[in-house]
């Protein structure tokens, strides 16, 4: 049995990139399989591009998160360590 993927919002609107960065463990076996499949070789430049805009939205969120009123909970931590991680990665 094959899984496949099919995101039909945007099916053959977007490049394969925008759902490609995530989908790759790193070790390019993914990216791989893609390009055999569809004889379409991901572009590095694009999956770079797709990841940065994944992570610049989650800055966002969190920003927002903490520009209101918050109590220093325990989810307030962790998305305060998630928030500094980001900007490390980002600005790398």
């Amino acid at each position: 049995m094959t899984w496949l993927l099919i995101d039909w919002d945007t099916a053959l609107v977007a490049p394969p990139e925008r759902d490609l960065w995530n989908l790759d463990p790193g070790d390019g076996n993914v990216l791989d399989a893609y390009a055999s499949a569809t004889g379409v070789s991901p572009r590095p430049a694009l999956l770079d591009l797709y990841r940065l805009r994944w992570d610049i939205a989650d800055i966002a969120v969190d920003v927002s998160r903490f520009r209101r009123p918050h109590a220093g909970s325990i989810d307030d931590d962790k998305s305060w360590e998630l928030l500094t991680s980001l900007i490390r990665r980002v600005s790398s």
